[in-house]
């Protein structure tokens, strides 16, 4: 049995402001209990943002996260993939 990508994504996806801080983006996962946010810039994706990004970059490196902005945080670029493609073809895109 084939899983779709569409089964095991979460829906809606949670955004934040690229000009938000890390600690922004943190408070903002724990609220929802997600670990990862898609950063947006005019309303338009620009990037994302997860818990082991937040961990490997602040709390690693000893940085005030109130200090440090997504715009510098972020990966880039996105790599979307369609619900309806299969769990395997989409680990293969990313």
């Amino acid at each position: 049995m084939q899983v779709l990508v569409r089964d095991v994504m979460s829906t809606p996806v949670l955004t934040i402001d690229i000009k938000k801080t890390a600690r922004d983006a943190g408070k903002l996962m724990r609220k929802h209990r997600k670990g990862f946010l898609v950063v947006t810039e005019k309303n338009k994706p620009a990037g994302v943002i997860s818990e082991s990004d937040l961990i490997e970059e602040i709390v690693c490196k000893n940085v005030k996260a109130d200090k440090i902005k997504l715009e510098k945080l972020m990966r880039e670029p996105i790599i979307a993939v369609d619900p309806e493609d299969d769990i395997l073809t989409a680990s293969r895109k990313m």
